[in-house]
């Protein structure tokens, strides 16, 4: 249960003479068919001559107490004041003006599964958990081991409690302080840590206690104060009597639009992993080990996804297991697990993955480049490290792992981790798991064991199991891909210039603290063109070109060491934070590699995929911001280049204010400053502020980071070879095509701006020329491949339709397969395409990843 501001009643005063005070009780309105177990509530009191209390200050702004309708100023809704019982009696005798309030709600039964939540709100606006009994004029009786910004609840688990507690000695006994009545009790904590523990709660100690040291207090001077406050344990008293019940836990204050992750929980800082990869059912079977910072007590959340949970263990009480409730699947954020802790500081959960896990690909053998064994890999970003394993799945979580893989002997694995060991299963690792250990001491498993020392997001943990080989390419990197040797080749050819530009990031941006940079070519299927997993950079087979220029992403995905992995965006609500900065230290590194004309051509055609972007985008405006508001929005669904450019923009506009002198001192520190920390962009812009004086002055901050568009004082490149490429682009229009010869030392780069520059459509004829003159429709690189096919499409050129088919059967790179989809169904008319849309996709959609599945479902689902 999701509580905010719109589940509570809409107002809870109650009002003496011209002072409006709190409410009495604050539940929220849909609460009381929420709640299981029994709850009895009494409170009363008496209070008499109100002259003299005036007189001495108890109730200074008024002459009168004026309770006109006390039902009334409370506001519980009509119908929970009725299913409850609750009564108030009025006997205001004109001598003592007798005012006797009393509040008896019968006690209650409600289904199990749920929870008591009782809310309170103290002078300074916090919420007090726990326990909140509430009189005139803020007069308070509450047990808070801690305040919660917004608000808190109090889990209750337990079969049968009756079960008195003995009440600790306050320190200060109870403090009354007269002009606001407000009552405290201290030294409760350990008390209410009990009770978290336990699930059973007994207060007539605690109270009775509490109200004889007041009484005492409120006495001492009866002549003065002339106030009988008759408080014992019949007159006043909380009962709480639970019965069989399992709580179902609700995140109160969640961190992320995409997570159940509990703010007020504490953050996981460790995993322990033990995975079994069973290939013939495309499952794992596993235990995940969770370590929290400290010892805890109370509910915690996990996020997963098409998980199936054996048990959920305390490591200490291994012999009872943690009840636990999964509830039902969000469509977007997947399931959540929810149990409660009693002064526990890890956490053990035995579970099975699906073979529907958003987050793996499982590769039979003939999906293979061998066709020989089966291959499975992960891709966890942005929120589908939760189907792997049970977690905080939030970027605002940052933890340490370590992991036992047991995988088939002819089979090997690499993560993103340091690798430790390869070695024989030992007897008893795998006796807790659903497989057993017999299977996992098999003689044809064997066990590979990692190690992630430096805190990373979730969705940065990685594996890939297969036929794996290697090449070196330099000191700190191998090229690791499936066991082919013109694979391998190939790779270690394009990526040759790997060390060099590891060299250059360290000189922009501070040391490389991940000790190696290697890299995985993963099978066709791989829907990114790479994914920054620290350690171990996945990339798409496509990235290799022959020409070297897959370095462009090598620069991406390596400034990823920096901005993103060791910075990384609170949410993908600023998600710029993560991309737009790497895309900007991306075009650093290649300018400081390849040239300057190589890093404008990058610009080029970044700010032509910007303007793509905002026409993609118009209907749908939030997406074009920088800081975003994804609440209810699958972060997949939403997935552009905006973050990348536009926050490239943002940073270069920044740049050529200060100058890059400045602005490079200015990134050092950034980093240095928020190393292996995750925040937000307010917390950008305050360091920027701070360490820029006067920027905001000069920079329409505001406008770049939440308003909608590209802001007017975005820049297109400048430079020689960008101005000819795109002059040479607008003379297509006067019937021009480019020579032979001044396209001779063209790579991909300049064919794709070329193209992505050409009126569109085109005349068939004309692309049907283009072709024959340059041979695009065969290019082995994807990007000028695919930016082709398009303006075929675009044209009504049906002649390299087939191209369009064996092109979507043979990669599996989302951007890729969204464009040429989404080409061939949008617009009217369009029935040809469509066909072949779906034809082809009901025959290539089980080579492809998930998470590329889903993308092209949304466009068929929507134009077909």
């Amino acid at each position: 249960m999701k509580i905010d501001d719109s589940d509570r009643s809409s107002s809870h005063d109650i009002v003496l003479g011209n002072e409006q005070v709190d409410h009495i009780l604050s539940f929220p309105t849909n609460l009381f068919n929420r709640i299981g177990g029994m709850v009895d509530v009494r409170v009363s009191f008496t209070a008499v001559q109100r002259e003299s209390l005036r007189d001495n200050g108890l109730f200074p702004y008024s002459s009168t107490i004026a309770f006109t309708n006390f039902q009334e100023h409370i506001k519980f809704p009509q119908n929970i004041s009725r299913e409850l019982g609750i009564s108030f009696s009025h006997n205001m005798d004109d001598e003592y003006k007798k005012l006797i309030h009393r509040i008896t709600p019968p006690r209650f039964m409600l289904p199990g599964n749920q929870r008591l939540i009782l809310l309170s709100r103290r002078q300074d606006q916090h919420m007090a958990c726990h326990i909140g009994i509430f009189f005139t004029n803020r007069c308070c009786i509450h047990n808070c081991p801690r305040e919660y910004n917004k608000r808190s609840i109090f889990p209750l688990e337990a079969p049968q409690v009756n079960f008195p507690l003995e009440a600790p000695q306050a320190r200060n006994k109870s403090v009354i302080q007269l002009h606001s009545w407000h009552i405290t009790l201290e030294k409760a904590n350990d008390v209410f840590q009990h009770c978290l523990a336990c699930g059973k709660l007994c207060l007539t100690d605690i109270l009775n206690t509490a109200f004889k040291g007041i009484a005492k207090i409120i006495t001492r001077k009866p002549k003065k104060y002339c106030l009988l406050l008759s408080v014992y344990l019949n007159s006043l008293f909380v009962r709480f009597r639970f019965h069989a019940l399992k709580p179902r836990h609700f995140p109160m204050a969640p961190i992320d639009p995409h997570s159940f992750t509990d703010s007020t929980h504490p953050l996981a800082t460790h995993i322990s992993l033990s995975f079994f990869f069973d290939f013939p059912s495309s499952t794992i079977h596993a235990s995940a080990l969770l370590t929290l910072p400290a010892p805890y007590s109370g509910p915690l959340s996990l996020d997963i996804r098409a998980l199936t949970v054996h048990s959920v263990i305390d490591p200490h009480k291994p012999s009872r297991p943690l009840s636990y409730v999964i509830s039902h699947p969000d469509p977007i954020k997947g399931c959540h697990l929810t149990f409660t802790l009693s002064n526990a500081a890890s956490v053990l959960i035995l579970y099975s993955t699906s073979p529907s896990s958003s987050a793996l690909q499982w590769l039979s053998p003939p999906q293979t480049f061998n066709k020989t064994l089966p291959f499975v890999y992960t891709q966890c970003h942005a929120i589908h490290a939760r189907s792997v394993f049970p977690c905080q799945d939030t970027p605002a979580a940052r933890l340490r792992y370590a992991a036992k893989l047991n995988v088939p002997r002819q089979l090997s694995a690499v993560m993103s981790a340091r690798h430790v060991s390869r070695r024989d299963p030992i007897s008893g690792e795998g006796s807790a798991l659903v497989s057993g250990d017999a299977l996992w001491c098999s003689e044809d498993r064997v066990v590979e064991e990692f190690v992630m020392e430096q805190s990373i997001p979730p969705y940065l943990f990685a594996f890939a199991v297969g036929e794996l080989g290697f090449r070196e390419v330099g000191p700190r990197t191998r090229v690791y891909s499936e066991a082919v040797p013109a694979v391998l080749e190939s790779a270690v050819m394009e990526f040759a210039s790997t060390e060099d530009m590891i060299r250059q990031g360290e000189a922009l941006f501070g040391p490389y603290v991940w000790e190696r940079f290697d890299l995985l070519v993963l099978p066709p299927s791989f829907p990114y063109a790479g994914m920054e997993n620290p350690r171990m950079t996945f990339v798409t087979p496509t990235v290799l070109k022959g020409d070297a220029s897959g370095a462009r992403l090598v620069a991406h995905e390596l400034a990823h060491s920096w901005t993103g992995n060791l910075i990384t965006n609170k949410t993908n609500e600023h998600f710029w934070l993560n991309e737009g900065f790497t895309t900007y230290a991306d075009r650093r590194i290649v300018e400081a590699v390849q040239g300057e004309d190589r890093a404008a051509l990058n610009i080029g055609i970044g700010w032509r995929g910007l303007h793509k972007e905002m026409e993609r985008f118009k209907d749908s405006l939030e997406v074009t911001k920088l800081k975003t508001n994804q609440e209810g929005v699958d972060p997949d669904d939403v997935y552009s280049r905006v973050p990348y450019e536009k926050g490239f923009q943002f940073l270069w506009r920044i740049e050529r204010q200060v100058g890059r002198p400045a602005f490079d001192e200015f990134l050092k520190k950034y980093i240095a400053t928020f190393k292996f920390q995750s925040i937000d962009t307010d917390t950008f812009l305050e360091f920027l502020k701070a360490n820029l004086p006067g920027i905001e002055k000069e920079v329409d901050l505001v406008v770049w980071t939440e308003g909608t568009g590209i802001p007017p004082d975005a820049y297109e490149p400048v430079s020689n070879i960008y101005a000819k490429i795109v002059s040479m682009a607008n003379e297509f229009k006067l019937g021009r095509m480019p020579g032979e010869d001044e396209v001779a030392d063209w790579r991909g780069q300049e064919w794709e701006l070329y193209l992505e520059n050409l009126p569109k459509p085109i005349e068939p004829s004309q692309v049907v020329e283009l072709n024959s003159r340059f041979r695009l429709a065969e290019s082995k690189d994807y990007d000028v491949k695919v930016t082709f096919l398009l303006l075929a499409i675009a044209s009504n050129c049906k002649d390299y339709l087939g191209e369009v088919e064996r092109t979507l059967k043979e990669v599996g790179r989302k951007k890729y397969l969204v464009s040429l989809y989404g080409a061939l169904v949008e617009g009217n008319g369009n029935e040809e395409g469509k066909i072949l849309a779906k034809q082809v996709f009901a025959a290539a959609r089980e080579t492809y990843h998930p998470i590329a599945q889903g993308g092209i479902e949304t466009i068929l689902n929507k134009h077909c």
